[in-house]
């Protein structure tokens, strides 16, 4: 292990490289070291968070996007309070999955139904509905240059 400027340890084959808009990414570079940041004097190294499989931010720094993150966050205290209230509770445990079932039916119906439109238009010819069109179109041409033809004389 490599120690960077900012006193942090970081894994030698490891670089951060700017991606665009102040977001920096750990890239792997065999056998380079740290590159300066270019907003910041120090090297700015990537540090691990095993527990939560991510990059951990250093020095006050803030994520440019975290919606993703923190939408995981939220589906997991949820899931928490639904296991711990079905413990306590053995008729919001049957609550749940009547509702579960319901909504694995919903579900179910919609997939039959895109299915079923996927198969409506797999069975469309494009190429000769185009093709009608296209005659459609000359015949009605055709028809109103009779028509001006016959106002003339």
């Amino acid at each position: 292990m490599a120690l960077g400027s900012s006193g942090v340890s970081h894994p030698p084959w490891t670089g951060c490289f700017q991606a665009g808009a102040g977001e920096c990414v750990a890239v792997a570079v065999a056998g380079a070291e740290l590159p300066q940041h270019s907003h910041f004097p120090a090297l700015f190294p990537p540090q691990t968070d095993p527990e939560n499989t991510d990059y951990t931010m250093e020095h006050g720094a803030t994520r440019n996007f975290q919606a993703e993150k923190l939408l995981e966050e939220e589906e997991k205290r949820m899931q928490k309070e639904r296991e711990e209230e079905e413990l306590n509770n053995p008729m919001k445990v049957l609550e749940n999955r009547t509702k579960d079932s319901k909504l694995e039916m919903e579900v179910l119906e919609n997939l039959q139904e895109l299915k079923e439109l996927n198969q409506r238009q797999a069975n469309v010819d494009f190429e000769a509905m185009l093709k009608q069109y296209k005659e459609y179109e000359e015949e009605q041409k055709r028809r109103e240059q009779e028509e001006d033809e016959q106002e003339m004389k």
